[in-house]
């Protein structure tokens, strides 16, 4: 059995409770470079609100986008695909870079991965939405967000006077451009999910909230959102699909579980339903559970981050084709960190001490070669020669007994 580990983050949405600013000695022990590289694809074809499946969540609440698939990340060499976009309850958080509104729902934008690795199963990012009403700056506003979800709402409840044939926001690429700070924290956490009635196994999420947000009109979010359901905002449900449909925990499972607690049906949802986990900012532990991205997802800002140029691990780099000669000094990769790629022409060719030294490898690696080859033909002449002594003896032997007189047998006398 997998269990999370007691010290880290678990559960999902993981917030922050404390006052924390930009000037704080936590805060600025957190800064991180870019990791996160974003390829959004372009939407030609209206996009749709979409029904909960009963069957996931046991509710049919209108609140899921339909998005295109193909808009996929990589992180630390792993591409991860877009799977579902939900509205959902706020997660909440004041980090730096907060609007002073209210917070009303987030959208999520869930990513996952195939196969297995050393990198989190799923890529959360949220994104929270703001009530314009309640903000003091009514110039503050998120117009491209504001086409987004009006189009997606329109197309999905068509009005008489309103046609959407196309939407006027390619690409969600536009929106995560537009937020006011690009500015986002990441944190990896643990989700325990029930494999069988007594076994457990867990799943990592990669959670990244952009606390900046979108502003948009306090009526829109709600009708996007499918508010007036229930009078409240959906839940977030854990797609099935990225949990291969087993249950996860809605409460902190411990230390080491019992097979009672894991069996008791109390504890875990079969929709997706997590609990989430609030890091208090005088936690000792809490600088080593976030990271802080101030250059946010696009390639181009990367370059602001002090840390942008960091050495990277041979581990980051699992999906990446390396040059042992040019690329890796000793467990670091000296890959450009902004691109993944080398960049400069000489970088490409190898500098000179480069080249004679991959001569030399190769050299010494031709040189092994034939010092192989030389041994295992030395040892099968030798075993060809020992093979043919060894008959010639035996053959000698045989020739020299055929040729060995007959004993003759005398006959003895007898006495009368």
């Amino acid at each position: 059995m997998a269990f999370c580990a007691t010290d880290g983050n678990q559960g999902f949405p993981i917030s922050i409770t404390g006052p924390l600013t930009a000037s704080d000695q936590a805060f600025q022990a957190i800064q991180g470079p870019a990791e996160i590289i974003p390829s959004f694809s372009q939407r030609t074809v209206p996009r749709k609100l979409l029904n909960q499946s009963v069957q996931e969540t046991g509710s049919t609440q209108r609140n899921l986008i339909d998005e295109n698939s193909s808009n996929t990340l990589m992180y630390r060499g792993t591409r991860y695909s877009l799977v579902q976009v939900q509205i959902c309850r706020p997660s909440g958080g004041q980090w730096p870079g907060t609007p002073a509104g209210t917070n009303l729902a987030d959208t999520v934008f869930i990513f996952s991965r195939l196969g297995k690795d050393l990198n989190p199963d799923s890529i959360f990012l949220t994104v929270p939405l703001y009530s314009k009403e309640s903000m003091s700056n009514i110039a503050i506003q998120s117009p491209k967000a504001q086409m987004y979800f009006e189009d997606t709402y329109n197309a999905t409840v068509p009005r008489a006077d309103v046609a959407i044939l196309k939407p006027r926001v390619g690409s969600i690429g536009d929106l995560f451009g537009e937020l006011a700070s690009p500015a986002y924290v990441t944190y990896i956490s643990c989700i325990p999910l029930r494999s069988n009635t007594n076994s457990m196994t867990t799943m990592n999420i990669l959670g990244a909230y952009f606390p900046a947000g979108w502003i948009l009109p306090d009526k829109l979010i709600k009708d996007t959102g499918n508010y007036n359901y229930n009078n409240s905002f959906a839940p977030l449900f854990i797609p099935a699909a990225i949990r291969n449909g087993f249950p996860t925990a809605i409460r902190i499972p411990p230390p080491i579980p019992a097979e009672q607690w894991i069996g008791s049906i109390d504890n875990w949802s079969a929709y997706g339903l997590t609990y989430s986990n609030p890091i208090s900012v005088s936690d000792t532990t809490f600088t080593k559970r976030f990271l802080w991205i101030a250059g946010g997802l696009a390639q181009g800002s990367v370059g602001a981050d002090p840390n942008a140029a960091r050495l990277k691990t041979t581990i980051e780099y699992q999906c990446v084709p390396l040059d042992r000669m040019k690329d890796i000094d000793g467990n670091y990769v000296l890959l450009d960190p902004k691109t993944g790629a080398r960049t400069l022409k000489e970088t490409l060719a190898g500098t000179p001490d480069q080249k004679i030294e991959l001569a030399l490898a190769t050299n010494m690696d031709g040189q092994k070669y034939i010092r192989t080859f030389a041994i295992l033909l030395g040892a099968i002449v030798a075993i060809i020669f020992l093979y043919v002594g060894i008959s010639y003896m035996l053959k000698r032997t045989l020739d020299y007994a055929s040729l060995a007189p007959a004993p003759v047998s005398v006959p003895t006398a007898t006495t009368p």
